[in-house]
């Protein structure tokens, strides 16, 4: 998957880019892939600790190091359109106080939705995605404003770190952190915004997050649900997100109605 990724972006026709990987501990030979197939891709390792937030921080951190100006976050199963750069780079120019993000679709099934950026609603349910499973038929063309956005395919500026600093690697090592970081800028006073002209194409099989099917769990899966970095309801980066975003007026009742149902979910599926 990794080599598509890195396929399509040397294929997007924009010769002035450099490439970081950040290798977390893998055991699966990716260093060396990388190393013959695309010797000009600068290797970043990792001890295998490092999470989403931890690996993209890291990959920022070495991209400001070289001077860059434009930070472009790709996860490794993601494949982009050729024109996804030029169009993030224009829209950058033409809105130079703002985070720019893609569209994202099924790459299985290209013409489904998976994000056309994130909102919020407090109390219920706080951040949702937007368009996702509908058919893109131009209702999401041109550039947008939103709350925030998923953090594949998400443009930023190096004026956007200066000021804010990086992704929440402590509190958000896995999830919410790419959400919580353009609502960070927002309010430090820049926008959120999908550009309908850069579009990245997701593996959604690949894609984590909580299985909402109610198969049977044990306890100990019910327990992995709220204590574990690989959950989407991880509780202190939930309440963490919740602390920073939601009104204080809704910010108890989001949170009860948020873990109340998923604790009604879990003791159905429990007793299953």
């Amino acid at each position: 998957m990794l080599c598509r990724c890195i396929t399509s972006v040397f294929g997007s026709g924009y010769d002035a880019l450099t490439i970081f990987v950040v290798d977390d501990g893998s055991t699966d030979g990716t260093s060396g892939m990388l190393s013959v197939n695309f010797p000009q891709v600068h290797i970043i390792h990792g001890d295998g600790s490092l999470w989403w937030s931890g690996s993209v921080n890291a990959g920022i951190i070495e991209a400001l190091l070289a001077d860059i100006d434009y930070i472009l976050l790709l996860n490794d199963d993601v494949v982009i359109d050729t024109k996804a750069i030029s169009s993030l780079v224009q829209c950058a120019r033409d809105n130079p106080k703002s985070i720019i993000g893609s569209m994202v679709y099924d790459k299985s099934n290209p013409a489904i939705i998976w994000s056309a950026g994130v909102g919020l609603r407090w109390p219920w349910p706080g951040e949702f995605t937007i368009g996702q499973g509908e058919n893109d038929n131009g209702q999401y063309d041109g550039v947008r404003s939103v709350a925030s956005m998923p953090g594949m395919g998400t443009f930023i500026s190096r004026k956007v770190v200066d000021r804010i600093g990086l992704f929440d690697e402590k509190y958000m090592p896995q999830y919410l952190a790419d959400i919580d970081f353009p609502l960070r800028a927002k309010k430090a006073g820049f926008s959120a915004l999908i550009t309908s002209d850069s579009k990245v194409y997701n593996s959604l099989e690949t894609t984590g997050g909580l299985d909402m099917d109610c198969k049977k769990l044990t306890w100990h899966e019910a327990f992995w649900v709220f204590t574990n970095y690989k959950s989407s309801e991880y509780v202190p980066a939930r309440f963490m997100f919740m602390r920073r975003h939601c009104p204080l007026i809704w910010l108890f009742p989001a949170f009860f109605i948020r873990y109340f149902r998923f604790f009604v979910y879990i003791v159905k599926r429990l007793s299953r």
